[in-house]
């Protein structure tokens, strides 16, 4: 398992590209044991994608049949770190309080290496619990200093990289065929849900979550650029911004900003390169970065190295990306991306506009589907997702 595919873009099934669902491991618990049989026996995916490392999560379950439908973590890491893969850093995982001692990853990788089906593990460690409290720099930080915990931990910082490399290093002994990475680029939120301050004005909220803690601030002035200027500028904008009309354009002309746009340019590649050279340290492994489909946010999808493909996430959320955002973003990405997309409402309401939007994706390139929020959906999702794999599969 571990040494299966590459980066991502030699899969099998290339040319109608590669299928599988988002399986969280709480599902396991709660009833819902016969989903990966359905999704691998009628679907046919060829891989599920785990989240092992996450943020505060929510779920309300409309068909399950029995037992609670309605499940919360305050998230954390969803497996039992083995201690002594963390010890070389300052940062310590905190286990999600529902896993008990359960070994729910361990039994679920031993069922999908029988079946022949890849494991992809995805790792959220910017929105994981208890990081905001840590301190000592690790959140991001706002033009005129202040932390920012809705944005979440920054990627420039060391000592949260060393625990995402320590995190890897102790997820492959699940023996898993690749990684996800959620939204590890500088400036983009940890926390996803339209209710952050200012959530409802995107060109404020986007200066606002660049990021200008002690990390960045070396990193920028390591490229030769001055990040007090930097911060002045977003603040001026950031002040015309909440006192002028709502215009739409307004976010394009912030970005346009040189000062602005060189100092995210410099944080951007920095961050590209690491993920590259952390990459390179699991060569037979694939490598992922989840971020949003949304065009605002495509800076993180433009930056990563060739060994990491980017997926593009379809977030179910009032005002992100529709079906009809898809094709514009998989095109701005080159063609050479993945998607994540939910199976049900909002983005879909109906069958064949997930097939539509399955095969025009397929057709502008993407080699790589999660289907996500069956575990959330009614029975027939099953069906939905069953019919956009056939008839992508069918050309």
């Amino acid at each position: 398992m571990g040494g299966a595919g590459g980066c991502g873009q030699e899969m099998s099934g290339a040319m109608a590209g590669e299928f599988g669902i988002v399986y969280p491991l709480w599902a396991e618990p709660q009833g819902w044991g016969d989903l990966l049989e359905r999704a691998i026996g009628e679907v046919g995916c060829e891989h599920i994608t785990v989240p092992v490392v996450t943020g505060p999560m929510v779920q309300l379950r409309l068909a399950a049949p029995e037992g609670p439908r309605l499940f919360h973590t305050e998230g954390g890491w969803h497996f039992a770190p083995a201690v002594e893969r963390y010890r070389r850093g300052a940062l310590r995982p905190r286990v999600a309080r529902w896993l008990g001692k359960r070994n729910v990853l361990g039994r679920l990788s031993e069922y999908v290496a029988g079946r022949n089906v890849a494991l992809i593990l995805r790792v959220d460690v910017r929105a994981a619990a208890g990081l905001v409290e840590e301190g000592g720099g690790l959140l991001a930080r706002n033009a005129w200093g202040d932390e920012e915990p809705s944005v979440g931990a920054c990627v420039l910082n060391a000592e949260l990289r060393e625990l995402l490399y320590s995190t890897l290093d102790d997820l492959a002994r699940f023996q898993p065929a690749g990684f996800q990475l959620v939204d590890w680029a500088p400036d983009i939120p940890a926390q996803r849900c339209p209710t952050r301050p200012l959530g409802w004005l995107p060109a404020a909220r986007e200066l606002l979550d660049l990021c200008f803690c002690p990390a960045c601030r070396q990193c920028a002035t390591l490229a030769g650029i001055d990040p007090d200027q930097a911060a002045r500028s977003a603040a001026v904008h950031f002040a015309a911004v909440v006192a002028g009309p709502l215009d739409p354009q307004t976010g394009a002309r912030c970005r346009a900003d040189p000062v602005l746009a060189g100092y995210r340019r410099a944080r951007q590649a920095a961050s590209a390169e690491w993920l590259g050279r952390l990459a390179a340290t699991r060569p037979g492994a694939r490598h992922y970065l989840l971020t949003s489909a949304d065009p605002e946010r495509q800076s993180a999808a433009m930056s990563v190295p060739p060994t990491v493909l980017p997926v593009l996430r379809t977030d179910p959320v009032p005002g992100a990306a529709g079906e009809e955002d898809l094709i514009p973003a998989v095109r701005a990405a080159g063609g050479k991306c993945g998607l994540e997309l939910p199976v049900w409402r909002p983005v879909f309401d109906q069958a064949d506009r997930l097939v539509r939007a399955v095969r025009q994706s397929v057709a502008a390139g993407v080699t790589f589907f999660d289907f996500a929020g069956l575990d959330e959906a009614p029975v027939e999702a099953i069906t939905w997702a069953r019919q956009a794999v056939r008839f992508a599969r069918r050309g």
